[in-house]
């Protein structure tokens, strides 16, 4: 008979016990020390800022949450992603755009007051001739 594996799936492309062992690796590499650890982990942080994370989290990505978190704890945030820079530098340089308008560069629809001044206009003119 085969054993049961009670953990939940790896993530996408990553095995979770390395991902795992990265996690340690900020919090050590970063000199926090485990103050506490029941149902949460507690880390203090040198500056004496705590950092909390669940002992058994539930969903299979919380890792990858955690170093997430941990990453904006310590003011590590990754890069912005290359295809998101590239909108944006689009968008900045649409907005940097200068537009000069001149009063006949401008186009006027004309109303219905204005079509019937000029046809006034016409007849006047017509009439005089």
């Amino acid at each position: 008979m085969g054993t049961t594996s009670t953990t939940a799936p790896a993530a996408e492309g990553r095995n979770t016990v390395a991902v795992d062992d990265e996690l340690m690796d900020m919090l050590k590499q970063n000199g926090m020390v485990l103050v506490r650890s029941r149902k949460h982990q507690i880390w203090k942080h040198p500056d004496g800022r705590s950092f909390v994370m669940a002992s058994t989290p539930s969903d299979f990505q919380a890792v990858h949450q955690q170093i997430r978190s941990l990453r904006k704890f310590l003011g590590q945030a990754r890069p912005e992603r290359r295809k998101n820079t590239e909108k944006k530098r689009k968008q900045t340089n649409h907005e940097q755009k200068t537009w000069t308008l001149t009063p006949s560069a401008i186009p006027v629809k004309p109303t219905w007051q204005g079509q019937l001044a000029a046809i006034a206009k016409e007849i006047r003119q017509s009439e005089t001739k």
